[in-house]
């Protein structure tokens, strides 16, 4: 997740996070940290993964958001001193944000069961909810975070969301209707235009109105924040390959996401997608490849077979 825009790129200034150590099942549990909202009158069903975690280039550990509980599992059998002491000092990574990080080394691949609470219904009480309630759940340091815009930032940008969004009392509302304006009036593609000197998000809203998910995700949060709403920038994961042999879905780089987030109070943070469905490249894909298939297939052995049986 990212907090603070520069008019070019997103960075993330909230970087305060808490370490969750295991208990004694070895379960990393994220429910009991304060940094995970809840909410007493919602209803939640967990959902269970296992996940095989390929080398990446960070340390994130991926699942369905919110995460609320996590457990490496480890090869069987006897183990040095040295792989012990691993494992006890295992540890994980809450930020404030609600990012979820490990502190083991990034060029091995991971296995690891991961369980998130999925609410059944927001329920009318969150299209309800103003934006001093929503600020109302966040630090001074957060809200600033949260609503923080370029000192240069066209006036164009807040007119357009005053515009959209006008006549409609509550947030959820008005978020939907940004979000529905970008859905309608804007073109998804990877083939982009050059901006020349204008500033891209500008050129995406007023020039070319065309761009991929990260210039959607940009202009809803903008837009958002300019109308003193707090909004994020969230990159992740959307979509992905079943493999029908294994039973399993693949998920991988051309699946990268960015959408954006809404801290709703004791609801956490609730996602809006501006870009529209032809971005997800699992939907495009309507052809069928055996041997893509085969090899998705053989690489998932490998893991489940072998890498599983042995981390080491």
């Amino acid at each position: 997740s990212f907090d603070r825009y520069d008019g070019r790129a997103w960075s993330r200034t909230l970087d305060r996070s808490l370490p969750i150590f295991p208990n004694a099942a070895g379960v990393f549990d994220l429910s009991a940290s304060p940094l995970i909202p809840a909410a007493s009158e919602l209803e939640f069903f967990p959902l269970e993964q296992l996940i095989y975690l390929e080398p990446l280039a960070t340390n994130t550990v991926f699942g369905v958001a919110p995460l609320v509980e996590v457990e490496w599992l480890d090869r069987g059998g006897a183990m040095t001193p040295q792989q012990r002491w691993q494992r006890q000092n295992r540890r994980l990574f809450l930020s404030e944000t609600g990012d979820v990080s490990h502190s083991l080394p990034r060029q091995m691949p991971y296995l690891y069961r991961a369980v998130s609470q999925i609410p059944r219904g927001f329920g009318p009480r969150l299209q309800q909810m103003n934006r001093a309630e929503l600020l109302s759940t966040l630090d001074p340091v957060q809200q600033q975070a949260y609503l923080q815009l370029p000192a240069d930032l066209d006036p164009r940008i807040p007119a357009l969301a005053e515009e959209i969004t006008a006549g409609i009392p509550d947030v959820f509302g008005k978020v939907t209707a940004l979000q529905n304006h970008l859905l309608e009036n804007y073109a998804y593609t990877t083939d982009l235009p050059d901006p020349g000197a204008e500033p891209p998000l500008e050129a995406f809203l007023f020039t070319h109105r065309r761009g991929h998910c990260e210039y959607f995700a940009t202009a809803l949060t903008v837009l958002a924040r300019s109308i003193g709403i707090p909004a994020r920038v969230v990159n992740g994961f959307l979509g992905g390959r079943w493999v029908a042999q294994e039973k399993y879905l693949a998920v991988r780089n051309a699946d990268a996401h960015s959408w954006t987030e809404i801290p709703f109070g004791p609801y956490g943070w609730v996602i809006f997608d501006a870009t529209p469905a032809e971005a997800n490249v699992s939907l495009r894909e309507t052809w069928w490849d055996p041997l893509q298939d085969f090899y998705d297939s053989l690489r998932f052995r490998w893991f489940k077979y072998v890498i599983q049986y042995d981390l080491s």
